[in-house]
């Protein structure tokens, strides 16, 4: 054995050692990240929009969505990017803020926020949008007619507050040293 394979061998062993530690870790954000790559390849949204296609409507979430009865798509269109750069920085975005989270306060904690957080962030903003249109304020009209896709709400307030708390308790491994 020569010096290179020596060399190499240790390096590839901690890449290894660093994914499965990271997949361990992270398998909420992983799993999203996952879907999503998949879904964009598949539908062609890495590459062009999305709100162009003819199933469009039935994926995307708004107050459309919600009048008809499409009651899942809230769930269903936060796997997908309206643009190519959409998808760029809603993984972007998603590894950092929910990754962070995930390795600090836990999984299940962690997609809990994720989850109810796109639930109430969705449902609110359309809502409040149906609610004000016909109001004759121009953007509330505007707004009550559009559809989304993205994982593009703030998770809640609860982050900053949450992890306060488990920092105070130390019970979830983030207490500072």
């Amino acid at each position: 054995m020569d010096d290179s394979t020596a060399a190499a061998e240790p390096a590839t062993s901690r890449g290894v050692a660093l994914a499965r530690t990271v997949f361990r870790r992270l398998p909420f954000t992983v799993g999203f990240l996952v879907v999503v790559a998949i879904l964009g390849l598949v539908t062609g949204g890495l590459w062009r929009r999305l709100d162009g296609r003819s199933w469009f409507p039935d994926l995307a979430y708004g107050w459309p969505a919600l009048i008809e009865g499409e009651v899942w798509t809230p769930l269903s269109g936060w796997f997908f990017g309206l643009t190519p750069f959409q998808y760029i920085c809603m993984a972007i975005v998603f590894a950092a803020a929910v990754g962070w989270a995930e390795w600090r306060l836990g999984t299940v904690r962690t997609a809990v926020v994720c989850v109810s957080g796109q639930l109430i962030g969705v449902l609110g903003a359309s809502v409040t949008a149906g609610l004000l249109a016909h109001t004759h304020l121009g953007w509330a009209d505007r707004l009550s007619e559009v559809r989304d896709v993205g994982f593009t709400r703030r998770p809640s307030r609860r982050w900053p507050r949450s992890r306060r708390r488990c920092v105070r308790r130390g019970d979830c491994g983030c207490a500072p040293r």
